[in-house]
């Protein structure tokens, strides 16, 4: 838990005694020789000071504990509605810390209209726990306090400075910088929760932090904070914006911060919630034969059905791990046939991570016209006509037929019907996750439902490229109807107000 990352009561004094040393020998040289303060402030011990001095300074290291309230917008990015598009929705972050009793509750609260999102994860007495307030039911977490709370508190640079005050002996002075005009010290430190260095730029003049890169060399997070204000002595950023390399995908639009209040009755289940149904087993080298000519295979969250049309393949998704679901089925059943075809459902990045092997497996693309950009991104190259075949409304390719269709989630859907087994394929929509329960969807589901009824198909089977359970169609509508009857907001949480 949280004790084992911070610093025994000795410690602590000897680290406060050394701060105010350095606090004294660094404002001492500013008033002496501005060369030689510039000097000394390039040191770690300097700038670690500070920074914690910019947030409160003895205020900040003795906090008690902390609410932080936002109103967030969350970008849609490449998993949008519109493949040329990019949405935001609103959604309501609530983070409690009791820092004396090394405990949390963090909540979130989305209407959208694809679905509700509302969870909270929450420290009890001998246990940390996920509430899913949508499916009424919870389940055990890590227990490590910044392996479950760790991607909201690296949002507060508060936070982060009190995390800094903790974690300073890995602390590495990178130098200073210019950015936008602005001089900035830059540090990095080790951070519980983090498998990437936390990387701080502060302002050489307030100690103040203006932003905090984490990443490798494929993907580069970072987080911005300005229109820094102060409660009760401890600074905070009043806005926030977070990006995946270039693109933007959260930002605070309000946020209020509290410090040293009384949380002592929201560390504790709500009433009527119950813990979760068994899990099905989803782990490697799963198979299953659905007919003579229909396989399931996948492994882990990724899934893929194989149609045998005779001369060839047929499958659907683009989702990580085609190569070794089709060596699996090749094993299994013999087959040498070709895949010819893959059915292309979305323009969303995750449904595409396989498309570059499915290209050089030689496979035919299946597609709504609207997707086509998408997967010539995913391939890294534009791809030849003969390669591509459009869908325009619907289109039968050998054994099967697929349909573009809207949904709530997602345009130009393509939803694979396999006629001789009266099954439709789809991806995440609706995700069979429980061994003798349903799972409750969100509306995109339901809207998926809606187009298959429209279209008057024939359907007994319910196969997701990301669950090993096939959901038969009554299961299926009967967890679409509880999702409907179920209020929006459990039991009037005060988060959901917001909205």
């Amino acid at each position: 838990m949280y004790n084992k990352y911070q610093t025994s009561s000795e410690e602590s004094f000897l680290k406060t005694i050394k701060r105010l040393v350095i606090t004294g020998i660094y404002f001492c040289l500013l008033a002496n020789t501005s060369l030689l303060a510039e000097e000394v402030s390039s040191t770690k011990d300097l700038v670690v000071n500070k920074i914690i001095s910019a947030y409160g300074g003895d205020k900040l290291i003795g906090l008690q504990s902390i609410r932080i309230e936002d109103k967030a917008m969350h970008g849609s990015g490449v998993e949008s509605f519109d493949p040329n598009f990019s949405e935001y929705s609103i959604e309501n972050w609530d983070l409690k810390i009791d820092l004396l009793k090394n405990r949390a509750s963090m909540e979130q609260f989305s209407d959208e209209v694809s679905e509700t999102y509302h969870f909270r994860t929450v420290t009890l007495p001998n246990d940390t726990v996920t509430i899913d307030y949508v499916n009424e039911n919870f389940y055990s977490e890590s227990g490590e306090f910044y392996s479950d709370f760790g991607p909201r508190v690296r949002t507060s640079d508060t936070l982060l400075a009190k995390a800094l005050s903790q974690f300073d002996d890995s602390a590495k002075y990178l130098g200073r910088r210019v950015y936008a005009g602005l001089d900035e010290d830059v540090i990095r430190f080790d951070m519980p929760g983090s498998s990437l260095p936390i990387t701080l730029f502060a302002s050489t003049k307030t100690g103040l932090i203006n932003r905090m890169q984490r990443g490798n060399e494929t993907v580069t997070l970072t987080y911005v904070f300005g229109g820094h204000r102060k409660v009760n002595g401890v600074s905070y950023a009043s806005y926030f914006q977070f990006f995946r390399n270039d693109l933007l995908t959260d930002a605070i639009i309000d946020r209020r911060v509290s410090v040293n209040g009384n949380f002592t009755t929201d560390f504790a289940l709500d009433k009527g919630i119950t813990k979760r149904a068994k899990f099905i087993k989803r782990g490697d080298d799963f198979f299953q034969k659905i007919s003579d000519d229909s396989h399931l295979v996948g492994q882990g969250t990724n899934y893929g059905v194989f149609i045998d049309a005779g001369e060839y393949l047929i499958t659907a998704d683009g989702l990580d791990g085609l190569t070794e679901r089709l060596t699996l089925y090749r094993e299994r059943t013999g087959s040498t046939k070709p895949l010819k075809y893959l059915v292309v459902t979305s323009h969303w990045d995750y449904m595409l991570r396989s498309a570059k092997e499915a290209y050089e497996l030689g496979v035919n693309f299946v597609i709504s016209e609207s997707q086509k950009s998408a997967l010539e991104n995913a391939v890294g190259q534009a791809i030849a006509d003969d390669r591509i075949t459009l869908i325009d409304g619907e289109i039968e390719i050998g054994p099967v037929k697929v349909y573009a269709v809207d949904t709530s989630v997602v345009q130009n859907y393509s939803v694979m019907y396999v006629p001789s087994i009266k099954a439709i394929y789809q991806a995440f929509h609706y995700v069979a996750l429980y061994e003798d329960e349903y799972w409750i969807p969100g509306n995109g589901a339901g809207t998926l439902k809606a187009e298959i009824e429209r279209l008057e198909l024939k359907v007994d089977k319910v196969i997701s490229g990301n669950s090993p359970k096939i959901e038969n169609w009554q299961q299926f509508s009967t967890a679409i109807a509880a999702y409907r009857s179920r209020s929006k907001c459990f039991a009037n949480r005060t988060i959901c107000s917001s909205n």
